[in-house]
C-alpha cells in the first residue's frame, strides 16, 4: 500500500464506488486473493480472512515540505471517517490474539503510527477518538519526554534552514543548486537515503558534518516535535496502545548483535516503566526487507515481543510469521481513490 501502485482516475474510482463496486471487492478480498497472471487474474481461496494493517506517520494541519510522510487532519479524518464506517477497526494487540486463534472478522484493519510525534496527540488522537477509533503508535523511546529528535528530522531540519544557495552532493561531484525548494527537498531525501545505509556513529558523524556544511546551528533543533511520557499516558487512556520502535531508530540490519539487542531491551523496559504495562508490540525502523534479519527478527522474540510490523507491501493473513506482518496506506487525497485502492489492496496477492 503504497504511493506508484497503479494510476485510477478519480472519476472511474467515483462511479466505481457508486456502483458497489469497492463493497465487491471488500467481499472478495475476505474469501479469496488475486494475483496477477496475465490478462485473466489468479484467484486463490485464502487461508482465513485478511486483516490489513495502515502505516502513518505525521497528522498536521498545515503540511509543508520537509516534514516526512506528513498526512493532513482533514484528510485524515475523512479516512478515519471511512475505516469507521466501513471496515471493523481493531487494536492490534487484539488483531494478534485473534490471527493465533485463526478468528479474524470480516474487513478487519487497524490502525499504526510510527516514531511518536507530538502531533499524534494534538491531531491524530482527537480524530480517532471522535470516531471511536482504536490505534497503536510505535515510539522511539529516546525522543519521547527528552527534547530529542529523530536523526531523519534533523537532516530535513538542516535542509529546511540553511541559507547556502549549493550543496556538495558527492552523487554528482559538482555542487547541486538547491535554491529551488523543489531541489533542495529532493537532495535532502537522497541525503536521508545515504543515512539509512548508515551505523550510528557513522550517521551522527555525517549528520554533524552536514549542519557545518550548510551553516545551520544545531542547536536551534526544535524540542517540541516528539510526545511527551505524560501525552503518551493520556492517549492509552482512550484506546491507543504504545509499542516500540527502538531508542534510537536505527536501522537494525547494520548493527551489531550486541546493539540490536541493546535497542529492542532498553526501549521495552522504557515504555513499561514509564506507563505501567507490558508491550507486546513492536515496529522494524524503516521496515523494508533489506532492514532487518531472521537474525533480527529473532532478537526481537527473545526480547518478549509478540509481533514486530514492517512496511512490506500487502494484506496480512492468519498463519502469517507475526513477526514480519505487512502495512502500508493509499497517498491518495480524493476520498473515492483511497477507499477504492484500500478495497483492491486487501484483495491482492500479498508480496512475498
Amino acid at each position: 500500500m503504497s504511493r506508484g501502485r497503479g494510476r485510477i482516475p478519480a472519476w472511474l474510482a467515483s462511479g466505481f464506488d457508486r456502483m458497489g463496486g469497492t463493497a465487491t471487492l471488500r467481499a472478495v478480498g475476505d474469501r479469496f486473493s488475486i494475483a496477477p497472471n496475465g490478462f485473466t487474474p489468479r484467484l486463490r481461496a485464502r487461508r482465513g480472512r485478511p486483516f490489513q494493517i495502515l502505516i502513518y506517520h505525521r497528522i498536521h494541519d498545515r503540511p509543508r515540505e520537509f516534514m516526512l510522510d506528513t498526512v493532513a487532519v482533514d484528510r485524515f479524518d475523512e479516512q478515519m471517517r471511512h475505516l469507521g464506517r466501513r471496515y471493523r477497526v481493531l487494536p492490534l494487540s487484539e488483531l494478534l490474539d485473534r490471527a493465533g486463534q485463526g478468528e479474524i472478522p470480516p474487513r478487519a484493519i487497524a490502525v499504526t503510527f510510527d516514531d511518536g510525534y507530538r502531533d499524534n496527540f494534538t491531531h491524530a488522537y482527537p480524530v480517532l477518538r471522535r470516531y471511536g477509533l482504536p490505534a497503536s503508535i510505535f515510539v522511539v523511546t529516546g525522543s519521547i519526554g527528552t527534547g530529542r529528535i529523530l536523526w531523519h528530522d534533523q537532516a530535513l531540519f538542516a535542509f529546511e534552514q540553511t541559507r547556502k544557495d549549493r550543496y556538495p552532493d558527492p552523487d554528482r561531484g559538482d555542487p547541486t543548486d538547491i535554491r529551488p525548494i523543489a531541489a533542495r527537498e529532493g537532495t535532502a531525501h537522497k541525503v536521508l537515503a545515504r543515512l539509512k545505509r548508515m551505523g550510528g556513529e557513522e550517521r551522527e558523524r555525517a549528520l554533524t558534518s552536514l549542519f557545518e556544511v550548510l551553516e545551520v546551528d544545531r542547536s536551534r533543533l526544535p524540542s517540541n516535535l516528539m510526545l511527551s511520557w505524560d501525552e503518551t499516558e493520556a492517549m492509552t487512556q482512550g484506546g491507543i496502545e504504545i509499542g516500540s520502535h527502538t531508542a534510537t531508530h536505527p536501522i537494525l540490519s547494520l548493527e551489531t548483535p550486541e546493539r540490536v539487542a541493546a535497542e529492542l531491551q532498553e526501549s521495552k523496559r522504557t515504555i513499561e516503566r514509564e506507563l505501567g504495562r507490558e508491550t507486546r508490540l513492536f515496529a522494524y525502523p524503516n521496515g523494508t526487507r533489506a532492514d532487518y534479519t531472521a537474525d533480527v527478527r529473532e532478537a526481537v522474540r527473545a526480547a518478549g515481543y509478540r509481533c514486530a510490523l514492517t512496511t512490506r507491501f500487502g494484506p496480512n493473513e492468519p498463519g502469517d510469521d507475526p513477526f514480519e506482518w505487512r502495512r502500508g496506506t493509499p497517498w491518495e487525497e480524493h476520498r473515492a481513490l483511497f477507499s477504492v485502492k484500500l478495497a483492491l489492496y486487501r484483495a491482492m496477492e500479498a508480496n512475498s
